[in-house]
């Protein structure tokens, strides 16, 4: 059973009373008027937060292989539905998977290598019965770093109790096989020491990314499709599961909010659902100049 309930929502980053996104004439980004929360704390992540410095293990002649020591007691999962959800049948054809696949080592691939923190597991769920197409479409690419692996979605569950040994908690990141995360995302995650009743870590702030036009847009959401849910090892191997409808009820649950620009939502030719649309007066069209800068962050 997933983490996360009603997967068949996996792909619907907005709603339905969404608006088109609203330029000035004079094409000047518009001033960001976002509040921060009210109850900050020193625990807070932000857009400046201290890069955390690698663990360097002391040598030790006596063993050849040195064992692999947990980091903070977190063990952190990154999940991704590649074609194992959804409504159309379209994601099993070769032409839906190698066009996704491609956009994935564009995208999604290309920032979870480049991540600054490299002590996750990111898990790619994909349909069993799309494995050969799959293994077909991944031998035209390099082949992916041991951290990162396309995993049969009937494999799941032992693919990530297999990861839990000698962890007192586990992280669960949720993110699209066609977005991003910000390079030093999981690195925020192993500096942040959440309230022992936090379940779930949101990033409200993010960017949308145009790539036909080449347009980036600051977005602010209440509880987009970028979140991290947290459990106690044990609990989580007990069976125990947030009773979530959809993305939009992750604000329920008891929560804290990660300060920075954590995510990008990349537009592209084939989205299911998502467009170049915003609906908050906070939100506003980054100048041009800017855009390469800022991608940078994520990849």
């Amino acid at each position: 059973m997933s983490s996360f309930s009603n997967p068949m929502d996996e792909e619907h980053h907005q709603t339905a009373d969404d608006v088109e996104i609203a330029e000035d004439s004079s094409g000047e980004e518009l001033q960001d008027q976002e509040t921060s929360n009210t109850s900050e704390t020193a625990n807070e992540i932000t857009d400046d937060v201290l890069p955390v410095q690698p663990v360097v293990l002391p040598v030790q002649p006596m063993l050849s292989v040195l064992p692999v020591l947990p980091l903070n007691n977190k063990c952190v999962i990154v999940e991704i539905h590649f074609n194992s959800y959804g409504f159309k049948k379209e994601r099993f054809t070769k032409k839906w998977i190698d066009y996704r696949i491609k956009i994935f080592m564009m995208y999604t691939c290309r920032c979870l290598m480049k991540q600054t923190n490299k002590n996750f597991k990111a898990f790619i769920y994909y349909a069993d019965q799309s494995n050969s197409l799959i293994q077909r479409a991944l031998r035209r690419y390099k082949k992916l770093p041991s951290n990162i692996q396309f995993v049969r979605i009937s494999d799941r569950n032992k693919r990530v109790l297999d990861c839990l040994e000698g962890f007192k908690h586990v992280y669960f990141v949720r993110v699209d096989s066609d977005d991003m995360y910000r390079k030093n995302f999981i690195a925020q995650l192993h500096a942040f020491k959440p309230k022992p009743s936090t379940k779930a870590l949101i990033n409200q702030r993010g960017f949308w990314y145009d790539s036909n036009r080449k347009r980036l847009a600051a977005v602010v959401r209440k509880s987009p499709p970028f979140y991290t849910l947290i459990f106690k090892t044990e609990d989580y191997k007990k069976g125990m599961r947030y009773p979530l409808k959809g993305h939009g009820s992750v604000i329920r649950l008891r929560h804290e909010k990660l300060k920075p620009r954590n995510y990008m939502v990349i537009i592209h030719g084939k989205n299911t659902s998502t467009r170049y649309r915003i609906k908050k007066k906070t939100d506003y069209r980054v100048k041009r100049k800017r855009i390469s800068k800022i991608m940078n962050m994520y990849r």
